[in-house]
């Protein structure tokens, strides 16, 4: 109020100055000092309405550079009603979206989100119109366009409680696909054989210490079979390392289809993979006897021909097994199935071979020499 008297004052001023100016002051109580009143007054006015233009001018020019700002901004931005209504869009968020501006206003913005996200999206809004998101809500979600493609999406929600608009939920978004392919590939290069698609050593023992625990806590048997391609050094010497890679896809592939779900395979490098088979039983004798079968199986599948273009190939697996249940270690179990494996190649290949306590103690008898298969194994 006091800035209000003292602006007005002073435009009071101003326009006895510029009367001044045009004319001199009378000086005596007459016609002429209410015409001079009245004169002051209509300049006083005249300058009020030159201030109100220039206002207005400098309003509307700032309004177009917000709204240049906004419609041309690199972020996607929509405003939400507090029924969730999209009030405001701006050409990013068309073009993501896959609407004209008119087609995207009005509409829910629930419309946008994935149905597998959408109690998440609910959640999220819930506590931002709640106003207990400080800082800014942030989420990632999968947000669907008008064509129904889903994308992945960073969502950053902010609530301003406006006295003349009410509520109003400004949502900036970001199409992250690019970012979820390159930590996707990431993954994929740290825990997956390029050639087979299998998982690779890292991730096998990270599986294998998974299921040792789950045996400990539910007092099943389970088993894990080393695998060796016979002879395979023999096709790539003489018919070339693509040759050889279309073997072990073909053999990767065999492997992964001919075990249960849950199983686990994996290629260490080489023609050599291994095979976690969980859940065997709770008894030693029954879970041998379905690894036996297991085993057999696998080796009878690898064993069929395989097309390699210009020529079939007929190869053949040895296999190492080791029967585990509650209480292994990891190291240990690599060891000893790395010997039985050596022990199935001695006793001329094509077969399965079981540790059996027996080759622990010839082992330990024979300076270890095998058992340092096992531990190379784990170095590398």
């Amino acid at each position: 109020m006091r800035h209000a008297r003292e602006m007005k004052g002073a435009l009071r001023r101003k326009a006895e100055a510029r009367l001044a100016d045009a004319a001199p002051m009378p000086t005596a109580a007459s016609a002429e000092t209410l015409l001079h009143e009245l004169q002051v007054h209509q300049i006083e006015l005249q300058m009020q309405n030159e201030a109100l233009r220039q206002a207005q001018g400098e309003l509307e020019e700032s309004r177009d550079r917000y709204v240049d700002l906004f419609e041309s901004a690199p972020v996607a931005y929509v405003t939400l009603s507090p029924d969730g209504r999209v009030a405001d869009g701006n050409l990013l968020a068309t073009r993501i979206l896959g609407l004209t501006q008119a087609g995207m206003l009005q509409r829910q913005f629930e419309d946008f989100i994935a149905p597998t996200d959408l109690e998440r999206w609910r959640e999220h809004a819930t506590i931002a119109w709640a106003g207990a998101a400080h800082p800014p809500l942030n989420c990632e979600l999968l947000l669907r366009n008008a064509a129904g493609l889903e994308f992945p999406a960073q969502l950053e929600c902010v609530v301003r409680d406006r006295v003349r608009t009410g509520p109003t939920m400004r949502i900036a978004f970001f199409d992250i696909t690019e970012r979820c392919e390159a930590a996707a590939e990431i993954h994929r290069l740290a825990y997956f054989d390029p050639l087979t698609h299998l998982p690779n050593r890292r991730l096998l023992l990270d599986r294998l210490t998974q299921t040792l625990a789950a045996a400990a806590r539910h007092g099943h048997y389970g088993a894990i079979l080393f695998l060796d391609l016979d002879d395979f050094k023999g096709l790539n010497d003489t018919r070339g390392h693509n040759a050889g890679d279309q073997l072990l896809v073909e053999v990767g592939h065999r492997l992964r289809t001919g075990l249960r779900e849950g199983d686990t395979v994996a290629r260490m490098g080489g023609d050599e993979f291994v095979v976690i088979l969980d859940g065997l039983g709770l008894t030693r004798e029954g879970a041998t006897v379905l690894a036996q079968t297991i085993s057999e199986k696998l080796r009878q599948d690898i064993a069929r021909p395989v097309d390699l273009g210009q020529f079939g190939f007929h190869s053949t697996v040895s296999i190492g097994a080791r029967l585990f249940g509650p209480g292994e270690t990891v190291e240990q179990l690599l060891r000893q199935a790395d010997l039985a494996l050596y022990k199935a190649k001695s006793a001329g290949r094509n077969r399965v071979r079981f540790f059996d306590p027996s080759m622990q103690a010839a082992l330990d008898a024979g300076g270890g020499l095998e058992g340092g298969l096992g531990q190379t194994w784990l170095e590398e």
